[in-house]
């Protein structure tokens, strides 16, 4: 009430004052002052000088402003009403323009394309006006000052974003407070309560701001009488007790609030919190409830500055081109001529009008914070794109050393980050040339590489490192064989093209840009190509563990085997050195064993022993290895270290070997079977409840990533109540979460997920 009180009280004020002044031309006589004298009457020369100012950020003075704002209340209270019918002239044109945001240079693109609002020339601005972009006022003060030049030949919608209580708490408040003053910006509120909220044109295309609602048979009638000289938040505590007010306001803020889903039916609630999201269904039924043959509708930013729905009965429209600076989306208007406006109502066909995307540029906006929203939001680009960036990149690197002109970088540029912007210009804010004039590719790549150089990133370096080692062990075998497997040209030095071919052939669940980031690292010299000293350095120390760990594990699998496969004698006395009653059969097996590898009967084992053992049981596995080999097993196998060189085991070192080989191989069929019974018990669960699979799978993916994280499924489980025979601890959800997770790329998706509930399903 406050606000309210506060805006009458400046209005009645600014009337008055408008009315002493008179139809004087001149306002102000300081010299100081260098902006736009606004006649009383004004004409598209004093538009234009308007716009030349606000262009070199030159304001309007406050004495034009309270005049041209006074003029303009006292018009559209007067002629406009919440619905509006605009006749497109005989051989002109219509122009509808989307969301302009405060952004100044997209609508003088607008104007420089597709010309100034003439009576041939018409013009339909479709809300939000203002706000986020730095020139808020500048643009609706233009806006006004159109309306009054020609009032047949500019019309405005109003958008969500001309309420009170929005433009407060985004950005236009307080640019209109600090370019002039509160009282201003209370008038400027006022003056959204005039707007229209719908126009037709040729009674045959509805214009409005957001969309529809979830009333049946809403008419074009029961809209034109719909109060929008209104703030619609001040009518919510009334409406609670009168339906009628009640359905005004749910159509008032749908029309500036909601939007079309293509894949619904009827309507649902809008994840904006206000309005509704509506189907296709509910757009057929409102045009013929009308006799209408389109929607169009702006509130979205799509990537081309315009979007088709529900079969193309409604177009989004937005006219705010790299969107708050950091979008990088297109702008586009719609334009509907009179003659194919006729020609399509003539042959029974839906008015359809000629869509024009545009990109204003991109740093002509005079503030410095867009210009770096920009250039961080292109970074980021640049570090999403960064696989198809280095195969560009060196697709055209013909001498093969790392670097390419700048001329190749922008047009490198421009094909796969946007074509749109102003590289010749934009290149030096992302790469440094080097003395000859050319950038070094791998090195631009590495320094918009946003991922953080910490612990996590490590780790996950090591794994995949060891990952890759693992695969060459066991399908290549040496360094140099695997430098070889990668460099396929033979020409002694990696690619990236290599690299990536290479390394994507090895299905270890790697992204593209996964791989791009190794190259990076394994790169040292940003010369886009890996030598035999970059490769070995990168693998080496893995590839040594790796070799050393999988061979140790095959031979104790091998022992564990041999001993498995033993036949106890049916008189164990008679081929055991006593072990004593009572012992079990796999400790008398260990036993027998040990005194066939222990040659001497010295109770220990020795090298030359067991190589001799190991040599008999596995001739093949054990052709190339020596004495030496069978030393570093049996190091290996030992409780205590040593330093010997010629190392031995007693029984006791030998069983405790053997025996956690037995417990890990044991253990980990346990597990598996455990956590069998785990899932099928939430499977079961899942029945009683008649909890469907995917259902439960959209519950637990919190992030609609499309995969299942071990948090994720643990607050499912949690949040679900699903009841286990065994409450499972944190530690065993995780192990859960592992054994669904079949690929091991630290994810569940939705395939894994109904593979292991539903087995028998799939």
């Amino acid at each position: 009430m406050r606000h309210r009180t506060s805006c009458a009280n400046h209005l009645d004020a600014l009337m008055k004052k408008s009315f002493v002044l008179g139809k004087a031309d001149i306002l102000v006589t300081d010299a100081s002052y260098k902006g736009p004298h606004l006649p009383q009457k004004i004409n598209m020369k004093s538009v234009m000088s308007l716009i030349s100012s606000f262009q070199s950020n030159v304001l309007l003075h406050m004495a034009y402003v309270e005049r041209l704002l006074a003029s303009f209340m006292q018009h559209a209270t007067t002629n406009w009403t919440s619905l509006m019918n605009i006749t497109i002239p005989k051989g002109g044109k219509l122009v509808v323009v989307g969301d302009i945001h405060g952004q100044l240079t997209d609508l003088v693109t607008i104007f420089q394309a597709f010309g100034l609002p003439s009576t041939n020339n018409i013009y339909l601005f479709n809300g939000d006006f203002i706000d986020r972009g730095p020139q808020g006022v500048e643009v609706l003060l233009i806006l006004y000052a159109l309306v009054m030049c020609n009032p047949s030949a500019t019309f405005l919608n109003r958008g969500n974003h001309e309420q009170r209580y929005i433009c407060e708490s985004y950005s236009f408040g307080k640019e209109v407070t600090k370019k002039y003053s509160p009282e201003i910006f209370d008038v400027i509120s006022e003056s959204f309560k005039s707007l229209p909220l719908f126009t037709v044109i040729n009674d045959k295309v509805l214009v409005l701001h957001g969309g529809l609602s979830n009333f049946a048979e809403v008419t074009l009638h029961e809209l034109s009488l719909l109060p929008h000289n209104v703030e619609p938040v001040q009518l919510r505590p009334f409406s609670k007790t009168n339906p009628q007010l009640a359905r005004e306001l749910h159509l008032i803020e749908c029309a500036l609030w909601s939007d079309p889903a293509d894949d619904i039916i009827g309507t649902q609630p809008s994840p904006r919190q206000v309005a509704v999201l509506w189907g296709p269904d509910v757009t057929e039924t409102f045009l013929r409830t009308n006799n209408l043959s389109l929607i169009i509708r702006s509130h979205e930013p799509p990537d081309e500055g315009f979007q088709w729905h529900h079969q193309g009965q409604v177009l989004t429209l937005f006219s705010a081109s790299n969107y708050n600076g950091c979008s990088d989306n297109k702008g586009a208007v719609g334009i509907f001529s009179d003659d194919e406006f006729s020609e399509a109502i003539n042959s029974g066909k839906p008015p359809i009008p000629t869509i024009h995307p545009f990109y204003a540029m991109v740093f002509q906006s005079t503030a410095v914070n867009c210009q770096q929203i920009t250039i961080e939001k292109l970074r980021k680009r640049i570090f999403i794109n960064r696989n198809v960036l280095a195969m560009e990149f060196a697709s055209i690197d013909w001498s093969q050393k790392g670097q390419i002109s700048i001329p190749e970088f922008i047009e490198v540029m421009k094909k796969v980050i946007s074509d749109h912007l102003q590289w010749e210009h934009l290149w030096k804010y992302f790469a440094v040339p080097n003395s000859d004039e050319k950038i070094a590719y791998m090195e631009f790549l590495d320094q918009h590489n946003i991922i953080p150089q910490d612990i996590l990133w490590d780790t996950w370096a090591d794994l995949v490192e060891e990952r890759i080692n693992q695969f060459l062990l066991e399908n290549i075998g040496s360094i140099e064989e695997a430098f070889a497997f990668f460099d396929t040209d033979g020409n002694r030095q990696i690619s990236y093209a290599e690299f990536l071919q290479t390394l994507s052939s090895f299905d270890l669940k790697l992204s593209n840009e996964q791989i791009c980031d190794l190259f990076l690292v394994v790169d040292k010299n940003k010369d886009g190509k890996l030598d035999y000293n970059e490769f070995n350095d990168w693998l080496h120390k893995n590839f040594e563990a790796v070799k050393k760990a999988k061979w140790s594990n095959e031979q104790k699998l091998l022992l564990f085997s041999i001993v498995e496969s033993t036949s106890i004698p049916a008189d164990p006395s008679s081929s055991l050195a006593s072990p004593g009653t009572g012992c079990s059969s796999h400790l008398a097996k260990l036993h027998l064993v040990f005194s066939s590898i222990d040659s001497d009967s010295d109770g220990l084992i020795s090298p030359p022993e067991f190589f001799q053992f190991l040599k008999s049981h596995a001739p093949t596995k054990w052709a190339q290895h020596t004495e030496s080999d069978a030393a570093v097993l049996l190091k290996s196998m030992m409780t205590k270290n040593s330093s010997a060189a010629s190392p031995t085991i007693s029984f006791d070192d030998f069983e405790h070997a053997l025996r956690q080989l037995q417990l890990a191989c044991y253990e980990k069929e346990n597990e598996r079977a455990f956590y069998r019974q785990i899932r099928g018990s939430i499977a079961r669960e899942m029945c009683k409840k008649k909890v469907y699979v995917n259902r439960l799978f959209r519950q637990m993916d919190v992030d609609c990533s499309g995969t299942i994280t071990a948090d994720e499924l643990k607050a499912g489980l949690k949040a679900l109540s699903i009841l286990l025979d065994i409450p499972l601890s944190d530690d065993q959800i995780k192990r859960l979460h592992e054994s669904m997770d079949t690929n091991h790329d630290g994810l569940v998706s939705l395939e894994e997920f109904k593979a292991a509930l539903l087995p028998d399903r799939l």
